[in-house]
């Protein structure tokens, strides 16, 4: 209560700010909840707000991720990585870190980590060298990467069929984790390209 007392108490351009600082820069999308005075639409669960401004380290994991700890669970199935673009240096660490930790917490050895690779959107010219760093996640044993790069929507950040992005998903978790061998769970990878004059092959 106090939380949103405070809120109030912004001004119009205060709200705006607030709003915009925790939406991945997506003016559109954090507008959208907002009257124009700045105030709440009558139709928008408060609760947003909170979750838009109080996103702090390891909130999340406190929530959800330490309230089922030490339950056995399968593997981890993973999407995210839009509001880490602006700093996809550190990625490749940071997830790597991630799926040690988890596995050190739920205590089953190497625990199948499955991750979506950032879709197309159009955005910053660093969205490839955060897909890269993704990529480069799986070094780590026991990890796949369901790649959704032809599936998105150039003009939305969180793509509409999620429906392939969840088959590509089941197909990892059923070919490597539950033994179906028929199962295709990944389409070709580059290897090397070679350029000579012209041309470049691809391997």
């Amino acid at each position: 209560d106090q939380f949103y007392a405070k809120y109030d108490e912004l001004s119009v351009e205060e709200r705006h700010r607030v709003f915009l600082k925790h939406s991945t820069g997506n003016y559109v999308f954090a507008r959208s909840f907002l009257n124009a005075d700045g105030s709440l639409k009558p139709d928008v669960d408060p609760s947003v707000l909170f979750h838009m401004t109080v996103i702090k380290p390891a909130f999340y994991f406190k929530k959800f991720i330490a309230q089922i700890l030490p339950y056995a669970i399968k593997g981890v199935l993973w999407y995210q990585g839009e509001s880490d673009v602006e700093r996809h240096s550190l990625y490749r660490a940071r997830q790597i870190a991630l799926v040690r930790d988890l596995r050190t917490r739920f205590g089953q050895g190497q625990l199948p980590f499955y991750f979506v690779q950032l879709a197309n959107f159009r955005a910053t010219p660093e969205w490839p060298y955060l897909r890269e760093a993704q990529a480069e996640t799986l070094s780590e044993p026991e990890t796949g990467m369901a790649a959704a790069l032809d599936i998105g929507d150039a003009n939305d950040i969180h793509p509409k069929n999620k429906q392939e992005v969840g088959r590509r998903l089941a197909n990892l978790a059923l070919r490597r984790s539950y033994g179906c061998s028929d199962v295709v769970d990944r389409g070709p990878t580059l290897a090397r390209s070679a350029i000579a004059g012209a041309q470049v092959t691809v391997h």
